[in-house]
């Protein structure tokens, strides 16, 4: 069974759990690996976004044309293009430098690369997500959360909002914590795991500050461990 029907099985569970109470209803957003799964599961490097919620509407990520250029264009997707090519792009411990990204050949990348797009509440919100309710969410369905990491198994993990770095603090149990105080820095030695956090990537701030400060915490990261 390869990685994203085990997702669908898990996901028939967390659902069924969900609809124990009224609060969510019965709907249910799935989510996982974008672009091709057998590619995903051979990659040296994978990358995981643990993002928040599904925004304002129902609707399936995997109904979203992934390869195509035009969804790019937009501030949430740019940035997740830019974070995939800096963090797979990595040349003697360091990465590409913003002013020396070339937009289109990052979008080309995003196109074609695979990665994992997770959001850690699976029910859908409004224009602004509340970040009490997201950690609530998080909490009561941590289990579950915690089965859909494992089972994608990533190398990095982004997390783009704080209830989801806090998660992920639960989740890392050998901790290294000489890297970064202020955990937005995380290594488990267990699974040999990183993660990141940052902004969500819908934030108000400039293309650059939003890569340029996810690729300062990674060199960080690959000084101490450049294996």
């Amino acid at each position: 069974m390869n990685t994203q029907k085990r997702l669908s099985e898990l996901f028939k569970e967390w659902q069924k759990e969900c609809e124990k109470t009224d609060e969510y209803g019965t709907y249910f957003a799935p989510d996982g690996i974008i672009h091709d799964v057998q590619e995903y599961e051979r990659m040296p490097k994978k990358v995981l976004f643990l993002l928040k919620e599904p925004h304002g509407h129902p609707g399936d990520i995997f109904s979203w044309i992934w390869n195509k250029k035009e969804l790019y264009q937009g501030q949430l997707f740019k940035n997740l293009a830019y974070w995939l090519y800096g963090l797979l792009h990595v040349e003697n411990g360091k990465t590409i430098p913003f002013d020396k990204l070339n937009l289109e050949a990052v979008v080309e990348f995003a196109v074609k690369t695979p990665f994992a797009f997770v959001n850690a509440k699976k029910h859908f919100g409004g224009a602004v997500c509340d970040d009490g309710k997201l950690q609530e969410y998080i909490l009561q369905y941590e289990e579950f959360l915690a089965k859909e990491i494992e089972i994608l198994n990533p190398h990095i993990i982004v997390c783009c909002g704080t209830p989801q770095n806090e998660f992920v603090y639960r989740l890392f149990k050998d901790k290294d914590n000489t890297i970064d105080k202020e955990n937005v820095l995380q290594y488990d030695k267990a699974t040999k795991r990183v993660s990141i956090y940052s902004y969500h990537p819908s934030a108000r701030s400039s293309y650059e500050e939003m890569y340029s400060n996810m690729m300062v915490q990674y060199e960080k990261f690959l000084a101490k461990y450049p294996d």
